[in-house]
């Protein structure tokens, strides 16, 4: 029997643009490995900038998570994202962050990270995997701040583009020992054509992806 094609709709929808956001879906996390032991909760919220609107407002987006240090240099991750349940869809990412080098002074440590996203639409009743998978390195501004700069790159085995690369930076600040806080920006899908999508180029550069704004944080559990 043939699906109608309001059943196929939201998902198709949803592969269509709002999957180039998925490469910006939040702050990164971890932005350095957790201790082996250490749990957080975690949040993000955010999304691209429509700098037309007035005021200028963000696209919200937003996950829900926690990370957990696993054993030295490794960090187990995982995320709900929760808008799209306006979409009829469950998103979850899971993954982990290992740390290929250690900072010390001039030399920044490096943090790469492989995450797996699977989205499932309860109406068309199907499922797709998306591995994403990132590089930053970060400095330590002295005390409790770090910058950190990198790039993403989620994959897809569908469609016309088959990867969506995105360079991030941003700021973490602990607080105190169990509070820290991120803000981050990001280039999404830097390598695809967006000026005829649904912002129809507002937040792109020179016609390629969106210019996005997060905020995010953790709780030491």
């Amino acid at each position: 029997m043939r699906e109608h094609p309001s059943v196929r709709r939201p998902y198709a929808f949803l592969t269509s643009w709002l999957l180039v956001f998925f490469t910006g879906c939040g702050v990164t996390q971890p932005v350095r490995v957790l201790e082996p032991g250490e749990v957080r909760v975690t949040a993000s919220f955010g999304g691209p900038v429509v700098p037309s609107s007035m005021p200028t407002v963000v696209i919200p987006y937003g996950t829900i998570g926690g990370m957990a240090g696993v054993a030295e240099g490794i960090t187990v991750t995982g995320n709900l994202h929760i808008p799209l349940v306006a979409l009829e869809t469950a998103g979850i990412d899971g993954g982990a962050a290992v740390r290929i080098l250690r900072g010390d002074g001039p030399v920044p440590e490096l943090t790469a990270k492989g995450t797996a996203l699977l989205l499932t639409n309860f109406r068309a009743g199907s499922s797709r995997c998306f591995p994403i998978l990132s590089l930053n390195g970060s400095y330590s501004l002295g005390g409790p701040a770090l910058w950190y700069a990198g790039i993403e790159n989620m994959f897809q085995f569908t469609g016309q583009e088959h990867f969506f690369v995105g360079p991030f930076t941003g700021i973490e600040v602990h607080l105190s020992r169990q509070i820290a806080l991120q803000g981050e920006a990001k280039w999404m899908a830097a390598n695809v054509d967006t000026r005829n999508g649904v912002f129809e180029g507002q937040a792109s550069f020179r016609g390629k992806g969106y210019f996005g704004i997060f905020l995010g944080g953790s709780y030491a559990w």
